[in-house]
């Protein structure tokens, strides 16, 4: 019993350092972009904890930040969800994880969230930015991201 009381207050505290994150990242952003940093909760989740948790974490995350940008409801749900299948893909088949490993899946899972949340809002919605704008600002959260994976992440080699 004591043990499913220190899980649940666990997810409540990853559930509010996500709304932390997201209130940052509508708040804060570095060389006028926004940055993707509650990103790093789902990557977190999706890599060392439960993917299924991890899983309805994304999308109820992808949900809330739909939600507040007033715009179409379901791209960021479609890319965190993307997001954590390419993570528990990656731990299952990966078994050499290693620091560098860290830094290029969180560039390449933010990327390609950056990407996928674009194209979306492109095809179904109003398209937010130009294309070559809409790259640059995935390139910067993905190394913003990647950089942040590999500094806190590492794991012993």
């Amino acid at each position: 019993m004591k043990r499913l009381k220190v899980r649940k207050n666990r997810l409540i505290i990853w559930f509010l350092a996500a709304i932390a994150f997201i209130i940052i990242d509508s708040q804060a952003g570095l060389y006028g972009y926004r940055t993707n940093c509650s990103l790093l909760i789902i990557y977190y989740l999706a890599a060392y904890i439960n993917p299924v948790r991890a899983l309805i974490f994304a999308g109820l995350i992808g949900l809330i930040i739909d939600s507040i940008s007033l715009r179409f409801i379901g791209p960021n749900i479609l890319a965190y969800g993307i997001v954590v299948m390419i993570l528990v893909f990656a731990r299952i088949k990966i078994i050499n994880w290693t620091a560098l490993f860290n830094f290029v899946l969180g560039f390449s899972v933010t990327f390609a969230s950056g990407l996928i949340g674009f194209l979306c809002l492109a095809i179904f919605d109003t398209m937010p930015v130009g294309v070559s704008e809409a790259f640059y600002i995935s390139f910067f959260q993905g190394v913003l991201n990647g950089i942040i994976a590999y500094i806190f992440w590492i794991k012993d080699e």
